[in-house]
């Protein structure tokens, strides 16, 4: 269940997604304020991808590219922490 970042905070949640047959993924990212508003999002269409892990380490990687892209220096809470300990 998604739930509000701390008072100025924001919340980057982002998710992948892999099509073994095609070697392909698909990821899609939104950042949210601490009243839950969408202040960005994104997806975007990957080929040449390996694996399920490769398709969500892509997708980490996004998420943080374009949030420093547009804030930085801010402070951010991830919430795919299994992803980022792999």
């Amino acid at each position: 269940m998604w739930s509000y970042p701390p008072r100025e905070f924001v919340k980057i949640n982002f998710d992948g997604a892999y099509d073994a047959t095609h070697q392909k993924s698909a990821l899609g990212v939104v950042v949210r304020n601490e009243e839950g508003l969408v202040i960005l999002s994104c997806s975007e269409i990957h080929h040449g991808v390996s694996s399920a892990f490769a398709a969500e380490a892509i997708a980490c990687r996004k998420a943080v590219q374009r949030f420093n892209k547009e804030w930085i220096g801010d402070e951010n809470q991830i919430d795919n922490r299994g992803e980022l300990e792999k």
